[in-house]
């Protein structure tokens, strides 16, 4: 059953146009968004799901996006949300799928579909992080990096945050023109 809802999904999927992970056999295609910067996204996502440090040893900081090329994904594309993950699409036409590879559970124990994916930069401590770790008495400031940006998509458009280098995500890979 789960073969042929899965099979129907594609169909759907690719009678619309779109090019979802797992439904065409072109996933190592890049699309040109218009983007200023001229980068390039990937039309698929990587399989499986990464720590920041197996990501950055598996495809390095050449193909992972950077922090700014996921603001100017968030800011320069049209971005339409539903339940399956969100259309990113540029001033061109052009468009990539990021989907909700994951669930993400709230306090009170509602799931949400959610979508992140890493980027190459990691977070370094500011000056008001250092003065909060020396206010709350801590001796010692950490060495870090312990956080890296990423993209989440829980709606349209996404938002870049950080978060913890050992959390798992998506990976979409970009490269330049």
């Amino acid at each position: 059953m789960k073969k042929i809802y899965f099979s129907m999904m594609c169909l759907a999927a690719l009678a619309m146009g779109s090019i979802m992970t797992g439904c065409s056999n072109k996933g190592d295609e890049y699309v040109d968004l218009g983007l200023p910067s001229g980068t390039l996204w990937k039309n698929a996502n990587e399989d499986g799901f990464f720590t920041y440090e197996q990501a950055m040893e598996k495809f390095g900081d050449t193909l992972l996006p950077t922090k700014e090329q996921m603001e100017e994904l968030v800011s320069c594309c049209t971005w339409t949300w539903s339940y399956n993950g969100a259309k990113v699409e540029g001033a061109n036409g052009n468009y990539i799928i990021l989907p909700n590879a994951s669930e993400l559970v709230s306090n009170d124990g509602d799931v949400e579909p959610y979508g992140a994916y890493w980027s190459s930069t990691v977070k370094e401590l500011d000056e008001a992080e250092i003065q909060q770790w020396i206010e709350e008495g801590d001796r010692v400031i950490p060495a870090g990096p312990y956080e890296a940006w990423y993209l989440e998509v829980l709606e349209a458009p996404g938002e870049v945050i950080y978060s913890n280098m050992l959390d798992e995500l998506s990976i979409r890979l970009v490269k330049n023109k």
